[in-house]
């Protein structure tokens, strides 16, 4: 037996635009967010993460990589988790994400990303790094210290 999202099917993710008239259309696999990735999605949030007046989506996933879907100005989004580093916790391990929030913890002007995670995991404190990407700060900022909680 299997507890948890293991034993459940994938599903993909779901991208809806506002028509502006009360209507929406589903633009999930034109757009490439409805691309299966084989993951669990849960928190999700919008905004502008690399600074190029665009909207980027993240996707926290349970016990599997985290999703950062990369808006390219034309409608479309390339997923680019790993590579900006927001897919997995520094030793490379899939998390339990539940939860996002989003805000400047460390007042430099970039948009930082805390996430949390299921229990026996400490949260992440994603530190945005401008165009190298994002940094794992968490530790360093006191939040890993009590794992066998959720926050």
């Amino acid at each position: 037996m299997l507890c948890g999202p293991r034993g459940l099917p994938f599903s993909s993710n779901l991208l809806y635009h506002n028509n502006g008239d009360g209507t929406f259309t589903d633009v999930s696999r034109a757009s490439g967010i409805g691309e299966p990735h084989k993951t669990y999605a849960l928190g999700v949030l919008a905004a502008d993460l690399d600074g190029d007046g665009w909207q980027d989506v993240y996707v926290a996933s349970d016990s599997t990589r985290s999703l950062l879907y990369h808006n390219n100005g034309n409608g479309t989004f390339s997923e680019r988790g790993v590579y900006t580093g927001l897919a997995y916790d520094d030793n490379g391990m899939e998390q339990a994400g539940m939860g996002l929030a989003l805000g400047d913890y460390d007042g430099d002007g970039l948009l930082d990303i805390a996430k949390t995670n299921f229990v026996d995991d400490y949260p992440n404190l994603y530190r945005n790094s401008g165009k190298s990407g994002y940094t794992d700060r968490a530790p360093f900022a006191g939040l890993g210290v009590n794992p066998q909680y959720v926050l």
